[in-house]
């Protein structure tokens, strides 16, 4: 899958990226986000993950938050940030764009989780270091996998301690997983 990933020239990953990014506004007006304030917890993608906010409304900052480790914490956290407030910072390992240490931490109503791959059961295949999962263990909100098309697979090779989706949303796609 990465390497799949990396295959990918700046045209097509823009325009697959703009896709997932108009599949997701469509499901984020669908859940009444901004009316209802419903908080998203998002992720500031890695150069390979989709670009989900480029066709989003400028008011959904309003209702980001991003994940963070403070200290001390073996499992990660939100804050309420936008995009713009957002610092590189190593809490995950590797340098990564997160929010400040002063800002508000919550609870989302819905999290946007990345993966390497999904499959239509709603597993997932992440990069192997367990964040999402031991937060999704903990979480009840709604999970909401973003990925392009060749992100999909047949099967993913699960865990027991793996969650599932409760939709997927693809460049082609909105997947309601049963």
């Amino acid at each position: 899958m990465k390497a799949w990933l990396s295959s990918l020239d700046k045209e097509s990953y823009i325009k697959l990226s703009e896709s997932v990014s108009d599949k997701l506004n469509f499901f984020l007006n669908d859940q009444q986000v901004i009316q209802e304030k419903k908080m998203i917890g998002a992720f500031a993608p890695l150069h390979d993950e989709p670009q989900w906010a480029l066709k989003l409304p400028r008011e959904i900052q309003n209702f980001l938050a991003f994940p963070f480790f403070g200290e001390g914490q073996s499992v990660m956290a939100f804050k309420a940030s936008t995009f713009s407030d957002l610092e590189l910072r190593a809490d995950f390992g590797v340098p990564i764009l997160s929010p400040k240490k002063s800002a508000l931490e919550i609870v989302p109503d819905m999290l946007l989780i990345p993966g390497l791959a999904f499959d239509l059961e709603g597993r997932r295949l992440g990069r192997g270091r367990g964040f999402y999962d031991k937060f999704l263990s903990e979480f009840r909100g709604v999970k909401i996998g973003l990925c392009f098309d060749g992100q999909l697979i047949d099967r993913v090779p699960v865990e027991e301690h793996d969650m599932k989706m409760n939709f997927i949303i693809t460049n082609n796609d909105l997947i309601k997983v049963k």
